[in-house]
């Protein structure tokens, strides 16, 4: 995901506590259009009916990490920021996280936003790499 600033400075991560990690019952057959790595959506709609839904730090202790700098942009600036998952227990065959970033630029609230949907992330023990490009943000 890319990062520009223009009038103001800009701190962003990942924002584990407001991550959503989904566990799907049937093959929900997860597809991305083209190399939009934010837009992910599942093919077998009948998938979403059984579906749950955990909050990221309500995981087992260690089962999941995110790794995960913080950015800090100072005005008209750009950076690329990515982040990487390490699962640790076995996960179902049917796993997708919803990362959230935040960002924060001086005299304004901090925000969050999804940056996907129904990211899917492998099974413990298997080297998976998604990359690709997001739609940008405007913040601030």
């Amino acid at each position: 995901m890319s990062f520009q600033t223009f009038s103001h400075s800009l701190t962003a991560g990942l924002s584990l506590n407001q991550s959503i990690v989904r566990v799907f019952g049937d093959n929900p057959d997860l597809t991305t259009p083209g190399n939009q790595y934010c837009s992910w959506y599942a093919n077998d709609m009948n998938a979403l009916d059984n579906m749950n839904t955990t909050a990221f730090q309500g995981l087992p202790a260690g089962f999941m990490q995110g790794v995960a700098p913080a950015i800090q942009l100072g005005v008209y600036s750009n950076s690329t920021y990515s982040f990487s998952m390490l699962i640790s227990g076995p996960l179902a065959p049917y796993t997708a996280i919803d990362p959230t970033i935040y960002a924060k630029v001086p005299g304004s609230p901090q925000g969050t936003y999804a940056i996907a949907d129904y990211l899917p992330i492998s099974v413990s023990g298997q080297l998976q790499s998604i990359t690709g490009s997001c739609p940008g943000y405007e913040i601030g």
